[in-house]
């Protein structure tokens, strides 16, 4: 071996085998974060705009609440309204976030000759509820409303995750309801089930799409270590009293 330091030299890694994995290293370290804006991968050093990928924060909430993603690009300046998608795994990719950026700020970090852009997204249900609907619909599928309201008020979307053989319904939206998501809200509530937009799709539904998640017990690996699960007893807000005023009335002798 060349009587080399270890923290000196191009060939260290080789030298001391610092750069050496294992095969099931070697599939864990091919997992990693690919985010695109406007299809362009800014995770690539090649690319005019990057990120801090420690900034990257995405808050995927159930159903039909809208997701959000904060994080910060340096370089080249991005812009509101970019689609903003968030991908992981190399060989089977999975979409975490798929959006467009709402709020874009200027800062610096540091220096000022260090500029940094702290942005926000929404997912996509923010574009499709740009139009209010003015449909009424007479004992009619819930899978058929939903497909109609899809191709009348939210072009470039798919109604492909919504569920076929729904439940007959009447309803009239008349624009109170706010946009997309209130309808939306009012139909699945009719037929007792639940939406979301997912990839520029709507997924409608009464029973869920998918694999049924792992039950919640104590198999191994079931439960994050860091931070690990805390469980606590909090009698702060139980009530040992509670007093409470009548009605009264005037009584004539």
């Amino acid at each position: 071996m060349p009587l080399q330091p270890a923290v000196l030299g191009t060939a260290r890694l080789n030298n001391f085998r610092l750069n050496y994995l294992t095969a099931d290293q070697a599939a864990d370290r091919a997992t990693h974060v690919r985010i695109l804006l406007d299809g362009v991968d800014v995770s690539t050093p090649a690319s005019a705009t990057r990120v801090l990928y420690k900034s990257v924060q995405i808050r995927d909430l159930v159903f039909d609440a809208p997701n959000t993603c904060n994080l910060t690009f340096y370089g080249a300046e991005p812009r509101v309204g970019q689609r903003l998608e968030v991908w992981i795994n190399s060989a089977d990719p999975i979409l975490l976030f798929g959006g467009e950026l709402q709020t874009v700020s200027r800062t610096y970090k540091g220096r000022p000759g260090t500029v940094i852009h702290p942005a926000t997204a929404i997912d996509d249900t923010a574009r499709a509820n740009r139009k209010r609907p003015l449909l009424l619909f007479d004992n009619t599928s819930a899978t058929l409303i939903a497909q109609t309201l899809i191709l009348s008020y939210a072009p470039g979307y798919s109604y492909a995750g919504v569920e076929l053989g729904l439940p007959n319904v009447t309803v009239a939206f008349d624009g109170s309801e706010a946009g997309m998501k209130g309808c939306l809200t009012q139909l699945a509530k009719l037929i007792g089930g639940y939406w979301y937009f997912e990839d520029r799709t709507l997924y409608l539904f009464v029973t869920p799409p998918g694999t049924a998640p792992d039950p919640i017990d104590d198999t191994p690996g079931r439960f994050l270590h860091d931070p690990p699960i805390t469980w606590a007893i909090d009698k702060s807000q139980v009530r040992t009293r509670c007093y409470g005023k009548g009605a009264s009335t005037r009584v004539v002798d």
